[in-house]
């Protein structure tokens, strides 16, 4: 199989960390020139993907047994669950490994479940995405780096 979703473990945590950090600054690309060049808090830390990999559902995408991407979900009460920090290595943008990332990730945890996340406003790349997995757009909330959040959420019946 070219595409494969695993759970990440704690061995992955510096890899992860380094493609988070090339994609998040890639993404810099995007954003408004007065905004914050920052990315997610976290994502550029071995110690916080640690956590995250222990504590969250987190999952590495790899392509052709290379990791090339990662993402989690948590959950916030036994209804409502959340995707976050979801990214695929520039390189490796356009190949459905997003796709085959998230699409797992629902599968398997989503019967009968309320699905949220929230995405930048200058990555029209992710509304498109997001909203070709039945995600709908429910607000959208400036932030002080220079751009807005956008959230979305789907149930899963």
């Amino acid at each position: 199989m070219v595409i494969e979703i695993r759970k990440a473990v704690p061995e992955d945590a510096e890899i992860l960390t380094n493609i988070a950090r090339r994609t998040f600054l890639h993404d810099n690309e995007l954003k408004p020139a007065s905004a914050s060049p920052e990315g997610p808090p976290g994502h550029d830390s071995i110690e916080a993907q640690r956590q995250w990999i222990e504590s969250c559902l987190y999952y590495k995408a790899l392509y052709k047994g290379q990791i090339v991407g990662g993402g989690m979900a948590w959950m916030e009460n036994p209804e409502i669950f959340h995707i976050d920090g979801m990214y695929v290595d520039p390189d490796f943008q356009g190949l459905g490994i997003g796709s085959a990332l998230v699409a797992h990730i629902l599968k398997s945890h989503a019967p009968g479940k309320k699905w949220v996340l929230e995405t930048p406003s200058f990555s029209a790349r992710n509304h498109h995405f997001y909203e070709k997995f039945g995600f709908i757009r429910t607000k959208e909330i400036p932030n002080d780096l220079g751009w807005s959040d956008i959230y979305y959420e789907k149930i899963i019946l």
